[in-house]
């Protein structure tokens, strides 16, 4: 049985939130790079994707509120 992966520093994770997928890339801080989907592991989205899994939620805290993200796969 494959082992399950999480998010790590240079995953591709697709993510959604209220029926939009995105597809982002987690780098390091001076790697990121929004037209190509790049950001910082330590940005609030990338931090609450570190070590999930496909399936899982997470929360992000924003000015407009929480918003919250299902992961749908990692690359």
């Amino acid at each position: 049985m494959k082992e399950e992966q999480s998010v790590h520093l240079y995953s591709k994770v697709t993510i959604q939130c209220d029926h939009k997928k995105r597809t982002l890339r987690i780098v390091r801080p001076g790697e990121v790079d929004t037209t190509e989907n790049k950001i910082s592991q330590n940005s609030p989205v990338g931090k609450a994707l570190m070590n999930k899994r496909v399936e899982d939620t997470v929360s992000v805290q924003t000015l407009g509120g929480a918003v919250d993200y299902v992961i749908v796969s990692i690359d």
